[in-house]
């Protein structure tokens, strides 16, 4: 295994880490709707950012249908997160839509860290 893909492997496992403690401590300590938008934003912010760094290195762009749909999601849970914030009365269709968000987030990281594990991969972009 490569030593990027070793990384990558590491990164995923704290990030899946993270994702379960949080869901854990804020069922304990009963703060589940004030912890996950959080977590939310932290990771909808890096995926942006990891894609806006990763454009600025490439020097031909080519977007993707893909890359606009997985985008304009972040965005909507980004928006999300700032409406659950800003307003005071939480409704229940808002928690239910950062559970959602924080669902479909975990999903994707323990699926790609089964995808790492289960194809061999010669380089990982």
């Amino acid at each position: 295994m490569m030593k990027s893909d070793q990384w990558v492997n590491v990164v995923l496992v704290v990030l899946i880490t993270i994702h379960l403690s949080i869901l854990i401590i804020g069922m304990a300590i009963h703060k589940l709707p004030v912890l996950i938008p959080s977590l939310n934003m932290l990771v909808a912010f890096a995926v942006i950012i990891y894609w806006i760094q990763k454009q600025l290195r490439l020097q031909q762009h080519f977007i993707d249908m893909q890359e606009v749909i997985m985008l304009g999601a972040e965005i909507v849970v980004i928006a999300t997160v700032i409406y659950f914030i800003k307003t005071s009365n939480r409704d229940y269709w808002l928690k239910v839509m950062q559970y959602i968000f924080f669902g479909i987030h975990l999903t994707i990281f323990v699926l790609f860290l089964i995808f790492m594990f289960t194809f061999k991969i010669k380089r990982l972009i």
